[in-house]
């Protein structure tokens, strides 16, 4: 008889990629307007939580230097968010048919979006103090070049 046990281990340092950023959003909204609904907390609360978090990780997107697209789709995805769990709380729950299948036609684009808006620095310094081959003079690091990974003014 051996002693060794099989273990699984699991990376939790590990980011999201498109498909489970994508279902532990919508999971984590179902979850939560659950708990609002069970504890018969007011729609409007709902409303203002998502709107607070589209503040805050817009703010905290520009902080770390995060391009548009991305700080944009993080507040859409909070105010989304907001929305059906304001829309489900007043609606009679959100564990309905009508209020799962809602949050199933909303959550599952989020995914296919997200692949347009990929998580990118912007750039510290201008195309031209750039070293890397892949960013001619004149020319900005959004504007068509790849972006080695190896070059210091980009950040992939």
């Amino acid at each position: 008889m051996s002693s060794k046990k099989n273990t699984v281990r699991v990376d939790w340092k590990a980011p999201h990629g498109i498909l489970t950023g994508t279902l532990n959003a919508t999971a984590g909204t179902l979850v939560t307007t659950a708990l609002a609904h069970s504890a018969g907390m007011p729609s409007g609360y709902a409303l203002a939580a998502g709107a607070a978090g589209a503040v805050g990780s817009s703010v905290a997107g520009w902080r770390n230097r995060l391009t548009g697209a991305t700080v944009a789709f993080r507040a859409a995805c909070w105010t989304a968010a907001g929305t059906w769990s304001c829309w489900a709380l007043s609606a009679g729950g959100p564990v309905t048919l009508t209020g799962l299948g809602s949050l199933l036609v909303g959550g599952m684009p989020l995914g296919r979006w997200r692949r347009g808006s990929r998580r990118t620095r912007r750039p510290n310094r201008p195309a031209d103090a750039c070293s890397c081959p892949s960013a001619p003079a004149g020319r900005s690091p959004r504007s068509g070049s790849s972006g080695s990974p190896g070059c210091a003014g980009w950040r992939t």
